[in-house]
């Protein structure tokens, strides 16, 4: 079995699917210098461990696919993280850790 939550250069072949079918996007991460910056959330199905095609597994409950860029939406970083206790469609404590929620708006 394959840890998840671990950032991985392969997943970068999950970053279509995180851009165009996010679940949310948050925008200002806590921390220095992010004020600006989003966070992409989704639930692609495989979480790639090697370059090859059958280098995968199937995405474990409990995990999000999490991408990071700067305000000029330049990309800085992309990894599984655990969902919130709460919401699962979220990234674990994403109230303490993001400014907003800016999509959806409800």
């Amino acid at each position: 079995m394959h840890k998840m939550g671990w950032k991985t250069l392969f997943n970068w072949k999950n970053l279509p699917y995180g851009l165009n079918y996010p679940v949310a996007v948050f925008k200002g991460l806590e921390r220095e210098g992010h004020d600006e910056s989003y966070c992409y959330v989704s639930k692609p199905h495989r979480v790639w461990t090697g370059e090859g095609d059958d280098d995968w597994f199937i995405r474990s409950e409990g995990y999000v696919f999490a991408i990071y860029m700067f305000d000029s939406l330049e990309i800085f970083s992309w990894k599984f993280e655990k969902t919130d206790d709460v919401n699962f469609d979220f990234p674990e404590r994403f109230e303490s850790r993001y400014a907003q929620k800016v999509w959806p708006t409800h």
